[in-house]
């Protein structure tokens, strides 16, 4: 069953996979092969996104590495434990155990001499300082696995390290340096041939392309990734891929486009029962319906993903919702709504320290303010706003992501501002 089940997960045929693990466990007592088996399963349930299961096999898995027998009791199998139990709180959203979970797999590793496994215990470690919006501290954390894998020549660690790397950068608008880790990283998944890290690798690519403009190179990257990820039965990964592709149509005007993606991603997290990706399908979704002045269903849309990820602790979405909330306001009259929807949005984009995030609520806090009769705020934030604008020229060939601008322009605009014009010069 063991042999069985791995030939089905290797051919990505994942459900498949499970029932032969799931009899397997059911006719053995031996822990070397239960740990193996669940081993097994759990990686196929990670694939298939069967949570709950998930859950109860490193429940298991734990138990096993805590309490088994000597041979299965060592600090070897209680890294890999934890870095699958870091991978699990990630993927829920639980940042603050994905660290906890980092460390232990990190002190586990470090026990056993496996220097593969503690560079992957940094890596995680990196991953959750980072969904934290703590980047300096997840740096240190990328290029210690980075330094680490570099020296064992573990090259999909190595990769991951590149990747979180490239993060890191490109919040901070470096996005050549960010583009050439990922095309490192992404070389190295190629070599190795896993086809659902190789699609990881495309997705992050296309991620930075569609930053610098390059729209077409980006929507090829994630076509590329998803045809992956479903060959592979990535579920989640395919969920991902939709909102990308969405959210990459929407920024070039094709609006009925990103509806498709957007639906169909929101399809997908209903079976996978996927909180985060549907937050941001229904996020999506939602600006679809403002664009054509649908605000009651932009307004649906918006609150349930805000629900969304807020729940899955995810303050820069979180902030685009209220964004959009207060958008719909705005355009409803409603200013005052507005204003506290914005200043809400500004609030969580500071706490996820993303600085083109901060300008644009700035610029459209601003604008609110301005729409209020509140000329002395409004100037404050304005210079605030078109200062940050002048250091961070937008990449070439950006189309979309025009919004701080054209706030900035109507704040001007209202208060009666010769500037308005210079602002108008430049977005067209």
């Amino acid at each position: 069953m063991l042999l069985a089940g791995d030939q089905a997960r290797l051919a990505y045929a994942h459900e498949q996979a499970i029932a032969f693990y799931q009899r397997g466990l059911e006719l053995t007592d031996a822990p070397g092969l239960r740990y193996a088996l669940l081993n097994g399963l759990e990686s196929s349930c990670d694939m298939a996104c069967r949570r709950e299961q998930q859950r109860r096999v490193l429940e298991e898995l734990a138990a096993l590495v805590e309490n088994g027998p000597p041979e299965i009791a060592t600090p070897q199998h209680q890294a890999e434990v934890a870095l699958r139990q870091a991978n699990y709180a990630e993927v829920n959203s639980d940042y603050a155990e994905t660290a906890a979970a980092a460390q232990r797999a990190i002190a586990c590793a470090t026990a056993a001499g496996d220097e593969t496994a503690r560079a992957e215990g940094h890596c995680w470690w990196g991953c959750a300082l980072r969904q934290q919006g703590e980047m300096d501290a997840a740096r240190v954390q990328y290029e210690q696995a980075r330094d680490i894998a570099e020296r064992v020549g573990a090259r999909a660690t190595l990769a991951t390290s590149l990747e979180g790397l490239a993060n890191i950068t490109w919040a901070r608008r470096d996005y050549a340096a960010a583009q050439a880790c990922l095309e490192r990283a992404l070389t190295l998944r190629q070599q190795l041939g896993d086809k659902r890290d190789e699609a990881i690798g495309h997705n992050m690519l296309g991620i930075i392309l569609q930053r610098q403009g390059h729209y077409e190179e980006a929507r090829r990257s994630y076509a590329r990734g998803l045809e992956l990820r479903r060959i592979s039965g990535d579920l989640r990964g395919q969920i991902v891929s939709q909102n990308n592709l969405g959210t990459l149509a929407y920024e070039v005007g094709a609006v009925e486009e990103a509806r498709e993606s957007f639906a169909q991603a929101l399809r997908l997290c209903q079976q996978a029962k996927d909180i985060w990706g549907e937050a941001i399908a229904q996020l999506g979704l939602g600006w679809t319906a403002f664009d054509v002045d649908d605000w009651e269903t932009a307004q649906q849309r918006a609150e349930a993903s805000l629900v969304g990820l807020r729940q899955a602790s995810d303050p820069l979405r979180a902030g685009q919702a209220e964004y959009l909330l207060g958008r719909i306001a705005q355009a409803r009259g409603e200013s005052k709504v507005a204003a506290e929807r914005f200043s809400a949005a500004l609030e969580m984009w500071r706490s996820a320290n993303q600085a083109g995030h901060i300008t644009l609520g700035v610029s459209v806090l601003a604008h609110a303010c301005a729409e209020q009769g509140q000329s002395a705020q409004a100037y404050t934030l304005l210079e605030q706003a078109l200062a940050a604008l002048e250091r961070e020229p937008l990449p070439a060939g950006v189309v979309r992501p025009l919004r701080a601008h054209w706030h900035c322009y109507r704040a001007l605009q209202i208060l009666g501002d010769a500037r308005a014009d210079q602002v108008a010069d430049f977005v067209r």
